[in-house]
């Protein structure tokens, strides 16, 4: 598959099962290896991240945050973090909206389970094969 820029600079995952696009947003499935660590940056876009698999654990100036399979967060535009990862990597599903539509995106997740939020992104996907996990 191939990768675009933007997510192999926006994520530097191991491998990347699916990316594509669902309405004005970049959705993807990464994987980051056993152990991985991606050393301090910053996004140049918010996202959402929502833990298939694994763990990781995020520290920042804010806070520490360890991300179990389940956990649901958003990512600030602009924060410094590093990110390593438990002895399974992880897999995480990555919504970035397009700048244009964050507001909006993110006035939409108030209200949603997880299960809803995997609904609305996955759901124009189910025409296509499940990426091998």
């Amino acid at each position: 598959m191939r990768i675009s820029p933007r997510i192999r600079h926006a994520m530097n995952p191991s491998e990347v099962l699916l990316e594509t696009r669902v309405t004005g947003s970049t959705v993807t499935i990464v994987r980051y290896a056993p152990f991985q660590e991606i050393r301090p940056h910053a996004h140049a876009e918010e996202g959402l991240t929502i833990v298939l698999s694994g763990t990781f654990l995020e520290e920042a100036q804010r806070g520490t945050m360890l991300a179990n399979a389940g956990s649901v967060a958003t990512r600030p535009y602009g924060l410094r973090h590093t990110n390593r990862f438990g002895p399974q990597g992880a897999v995480i599903l990555a919504v970035i909206p397009d700048r244009e539509h964050w507001a909006n995106f993110k006035r939409s997740l108030r209200n949603l389970s997880i299960g809803g939020l995997l609904s609305i992104f996955l759901w124009p996907l189910r025409s296509r094969s499940p990426p091998a996990v």
